[in-house]
């Protein structure tokens, strides 16, 4: 009779172990059933492969690259751009604007922007200062915003889908470019000065707890890594970081990317990319170990100022954006 119990529990163990798989891959292919549609050849066999739990058999191992062209969407300053239901929220002096990114982008500008991309919405905060940071999630949208000039005060304003802000509320000073990341009903806003990141409720704004760790210097470049992740980039440090917002522990660290700034996720293959401002290239990291991949180069990027910097990236639908913070905002093809 023991026996038999033994073999029962240890059935019901094996049970939930299945249980618990099951569960993450249905997590993982409802992050990425949205884009099933949407997405060319390579991207699908990537994404089935990881699905599928097939990603050592050398079908991710497929090389990226950049087509040689580059569209100019925006040519005044951008500081931060995300994705949104098939438009662009991109951070900006005094604002934020929402751009049509299912029009074909051509290279010819009229004005501050490419002829085939219109701007649906413009939302001000000329009042407040500059947006640096932005990212839509649960029906709104979250931004950081610092005040103009050399000012170092730093707010938290959300707004509702409809554009009217909901809630405002104070974080940390810091005179430079910084960023927030919203995942687990949590906000993460980088406190470069005390090598933090400050960790708010989404719904109250209230600040939960401060993270520290050894390595952590200037986290600056934040971006979200779904389900349950945040990615963290210390040009200081030169490292990069994977943040799991359940336990609020670092699952991997890479020290591969030299001046790592702008980073985000690629949805579709599951690669963290990664902008390093000392090469002027971009680093692709594995999102589940944080192995180095690739490095891609572009003469774009050997052809920006010195002082400007990528501070933002997005990847979506085959294509990268990037917020240049003289440069204005750029879009490539994923090859």
């Amino acid at each position: 009779m023991e026996q038999v119990l033994e073999n029962a529990n240890q059935q019901k163990t094996e049970c939930q172990k299945v249980r618990k798989r099951l569960a993450e891959k249905r997590m993982v292919l409802s992050e990425y059933s949205k884009d099933i549609g949407k997405v060319g050849d390579k991207q699908f066999i990537i994404l089935v492969s990881q699905v599928c739990g097939d990603s050592q058999d050398g079908v991710t191992s497929i090389e990226h690259s950049l087509d040689t062209e580059c569209s100019v969407v925006i040519s005044q300053p951008c500081y931060d751009v995300t994705e949104w239901e098939g438009k662009m929220l991109v951070g900006r002096n005094d604002g934020f604007v929402v751009v049509d990114s299912r029009v074909p982008a051509d290279t010819s500008e009229r004005g501050d922007q490419s002829r085939s991309h219109r701007v649906l919405k413009s939302v001000s905060t000329a009042d407040s200062g500059h947006i640096i940071s932005i990212q839509y999630y649960n029906n709104q949208i979250y931004t950081l915003c610092k005040e103009k000039k050399l000012g170092a005060k730093r707010q938290v304003i959300v707004f509702d889908s409809e554009y009217r802000e909901v809630k405002r509320w104070s974080v940390p000073d810091f005179k430079f470019i910084s960023q927030l990341a919203v995942c687990n009903n949590k906000v993460y806003v980088s406190d470069p000065d005390n090598k933090q990141l400050c960790v708010y409720s989404a719904t109250s704004g209230k600040l939960l707890s401060t993270l520290s760790n050894p390595l952590f210097v200037k986290p600056d470049h934040l971006n979200i890594c779904p389900p349950h992740s945040v990615l963290i980039s210390d040009w200081q440090t030169n490292r990069v970081h994977r943040l799991d917002c359940r336990s609020d522990t670092i699952t991997w660290t890479s020290a591969v990317v030299k001046d790592p700034r702008g980073i985000a996720l690629d949805h579709t293959g599951r690669e963290v990319w990664v902008y390093s401002y000392a090469t002027k290239s971009l680093f692709i990291l594995n999102s589940d170990t944080g192995e180095f991949k690739q490095e891609i180069h572009h003469e774009k990027f050997t052809q920006l100022p010195d002082e400007d910097i990528l501070t933002g990236i997005c990847l979506v639908d085959g294509k990268l954006w990037g917020a240049a913070r003289s440069s204005g905002l750029l879009k490539f093809t994923v090859k």
